[in-house]
């Protein structure tokens, strides 16, 4: 009895043992990855992008031009082999372990995004990120909207040769994520509808999504934000062949560029002037660099420094595709300029004043919206302000965008609607109005009719076509309402559309990753996030997408080497993006189908775009019927 006793003990003492260390490893795995990094950012200017012949303020990008499935199986291997340190490969088994033994669903998504995005450093791997996204979809019953919409697009996409395309099945998870609350997937979802892509075109559910999703944003802005200025937005809604002159190259393509944060060709800092911060103190040299003192207007060694000063410090203001926006920088370089040049102003040339000036309304406008500053400063706001204009106006007939600002101020902080309009009137005759006033104009004039300041609608019009946000979502609701007596179910879709598309920090945050994942030479990760984008209906992702699947050959040289999916792949996207008006795409998509020989296809994509003055496509036209 009493070696059964000892015996029971063991055994109970052996199992014990061995539950103890049967568990699930998901909180051992969460907290190494705690204290890990996810994800390096590189848009900071770091030199460390750059290369040969490119600084930092130029745009470095790995766009990989052929593709070999056998190639991307080796290198993951290679990774495990050689490459992945003690913190990944211990990380990596308590993650599989939990999914793999334990269908632990947090570690199985943690594995899905690793291998979609590459967080921590992991290689992105498309079979192992649809298996575990489909693993994690099953555990949680179809219940989470996120890991739905990245199943939508690998069915829409076919991971690009990795799965077969199934389309009804990408429609189902879009249709289950959007009903879940998904804007990404409304606006998908509204996308196919106005498309017509693998759904029948219905322009009416097209409208209602997308006014959905245009009222979730409204609702986002503050009334603060919406009528004085929305918040500042760095881009990277772009089209990535742009930085080399866009889809057919500089000279020939038809379509205006979409890289519109390139660093201003000046300051040259190499050769102009170097500027040196520590701290709040700034000194700036000019020439050479030696010459040892700040900047002074007498110092004939640099005629343009003010051009200089204004449009570094605006590129500090806006950021760059290279380098985040500072705004306590550009404040600092603009109020010593001030305290620098201000008594000098009746020596400058007319160049220099009207560069100071405008060093003087970015200063106003950034007090007037507390950017670099912390919060708003009225008071200082209308200093700068007001010297901007009186330096401007009083020396030329050039008429300052100051205007604006004091505008909103007369209106919203004064409510002196007389004195906003009359700002107002004269910021509408200078070539600044960016629809900021014809925006406010409207407003007023709906408000108080005997004014008699202009029709409401047209000024609302006008604010939308210079690209105003709230003025593309008020114009929107102007036509749907039947303002200009001419309803169309269609063009108010379209233009709540371009609402939608238009506040890309809250739609398309991965349009910004895409970017980065390409400076970092992660294809891959990025065609996925561009994909992602594509499938939302931006026009500029389909064409990332798209160049990323397949660039044209140049002359006499070989096509790019990659799978059949993928050529088929890229010809969807640039026909989608031809369908949204980019006329080069068109082109592009022709080419292709001409080169596989399908010239009836190709014949019509260059007659439609010759009708819409293509002169490439008119030029192959000609070759064809040659």
């Amino acid at each position: 009895m009493k070696i059964d006793c000892l015996l029971l003990g063991a055994m109970a003492l052996v199992c014990y043992s061995f539950a103890a260390e049967a568990h699930d490893p998901w909180e051992e795995a969460e907290d190494m990855l705690r204290q890990a990094v996810k994800w390096h950012d590189p848009i900071d200017g770091s030199s460390e992008f750059a290369t040969e012949g490119h600084s930092v303020r130029d745009p470095v990008l790995y766009i990989p031009i052929d593709y070999y499935d056998q190639e991307q199986k080796e290198s993951y291997s290679y990774f495990w082999s050689h490459i992945a340190n003690d913190w990944q490969k211990a990380a990596y088994t308590l993650l599989q372990e939990s999914s793999d033994k334990y269908n632990n669903a947090e570690a199985t998504y943690t594995l899905a995004q690793l291998h979609l995005w590459g967080h921590y450093n992991f290689p992105h791997n498309k079979t192992l990120a649809f298996k575990y996204s489909e693993k994690f979809n099953n555990l949680t019953s179809f219940t989470n909207s996120s890991v739905l919409f990245d199943l939508s697009v690998m069915h829409s996409t076919g991971l690009f040769g990795e799965i077969p395309i199934d389309s009804a099945k990408a429609l189902v998870y879009l249709q289950h994520s959007a009903s879940l609350g998904n804007i990404q997937a409304k606006q998908a979802l509204a996308y196919k509808y106005y498309s017509g892509t693998n759904v029948p075109r219905d322009s009416n559910k097209a409208l209602l999504i997308y006014r959905e999703v245009a009222e979730i944003i409204r609702e986002s802005f503050t009334e603060e934000e919406w009528h004085l200025y929305p918040p500042y937005e760095e881009s990277y809604n772009l089209r990535i062949p742009d930085f080399c002159g866009g889809l057919l190259g500089k000279g020939l393509s038809s379509m205006a560029l979409s890289t519109r944060r390139i660093a201003s060709e000046r300051p040259d800092i190499a050769s102009s002037f170097l500027t040196k911060m520590d701290g709040s103190r700034i000194w700036l040299h000019f020439g050479n660099g030696n010459s040892g003192g700040a900047f002074t207007s007498g110092d004939d060694e640099s005629d343009d420094r003010l051009v200089d000063i204004y449009y570094t410090a605006l590129d500090e203001y806006k950021g760059t595709y290279m380098k985040r926006r500072d705004c306590e920088r550009a404040m600092r370089l603009l109020k010593l300029t001030y305290e620098a040049f201000d008594n000098d102003v009746p020596s400058m040339d007319n160049l220099q004043r009207y560069f100071y000036a405008k060093c003087l309304d970015l200063l106003g406008h950034m007090y007037f919206t507390g950017e670099g500053h912390g919060h708003p400063d009225i008071s200082l706001a209308e200093v700068y302000l007001k010297r901007s204009i009186e330096i401007i106006e009083t020396y030329s007939s050039i008429t300052s965008r100051s205007h604006i600002d004091l505008g909103l101020i007369a209106q919203y902080i004064y409510k002196n609607n007389s004195k906003a309009i009359e700002h107002y009137r004269r910021a509408e005759r200078s070539g600044f109005n960016d629809g900021r006033t014809d925006f406010q104009l409207s407003k007023l004039t709906t408000e108080y009719p005997e004014m008699k300041l202009g029709d409401p609608f047209i000024l609302m019009q006008s604010a939308y076509s210079k690209g105003l946000r709230p003025a593309v979502y008020e114009f929107a609701r102007l036509t749907e309402g039947g303002a200009n007596d001419r309803y169309s179910c269609e063009d108010t879709a379209f233009l709540f559309k371009s609402f939608v598309e238009g506040n890309e920090e809250m739609m398309a945050p991965q349009l910004r990753v895409a970017y980065g994942e390409l400076l970092k030479e992660n294809g891959e990760v990025a065609l996925w996030a561009y994909a992602q984008a594509a499938e939302q209906g931006f026009e500029t992702a389909q064409i990332s997408a798209a160049y990323m699947l397949y660039q044209l050959p140049h002359n006499f040289e070989e096509p790019p080497v990659t799978l059949p999916e993928r050529k088929l792949m890229a010809i969807s996207y640039y026909v989608r993006a031809f369908k949204q008006g980019n006329i080069d795409a068109g082109v592009v998509a022709g080419d292709m189908y001409y080169g596989v020989g399908d010239y009836n296809k190709s014949i019509q994509l260059y007659q439609s775009s010759a009708l819409k003055f293509s002169p490439q496509a008119l030029w192959n036209l000609g070759y064809m019927y040659e």
